[in-house]
């Protein structure tokens, strides 16, 4: 999106807000969301990156952008200091199948350790 290149990262986060608000069952909404999270840590906003990663997972498990997701949901948890959380999201990542709902359940229950 032209905003992030220009660097207005609040205008970008504030127009995904309404997109994903207006159109949440959108075959694009998970890539919005993905987009979102990577404004916000342009933004310097780590930890609202980090919700919103846990909301792409959990609300679109089934998307590509959700395995993106969890991946930089580990590295923004590393980038916080954040180890702990950043290692069990890390170790979760290639274990996971998308398509199966113990899988889900599990990224669901690490990613909830960190709230």
């Amino acid at each position: 999106m032209m905003l992030g290149l220009q660097k207005k990262h609040a205008a970008k986060i504030e127009l995904l807000d309404k997109l994903l608000a207006d159109f949440p069952s959108s075959a694009i909404a998970p890539n919005a969301m993905l987009e979102k999270a990577q404004a916000q840590i342009s933004a310097g906003n780590n930890d609202g990156a980090a919700t919103t990663f846990r909301r792409l997972v959990s609300r679109y498990p089934s998307a590509p952008e959700a395995r993106k997701g969890l991946l930089q949901l580990a590295i923004t948890y590393k980038n916080m200091g954040d180890e702990k959380n950043a290692i069990a999201t890390y170790e979760l990542y290639p274990k996971l199948d998308a398509f199966k709902e113990e899988d889900l359940l599990k990224a669901h229950g690490v990613m909830m350790q960190a709230l």
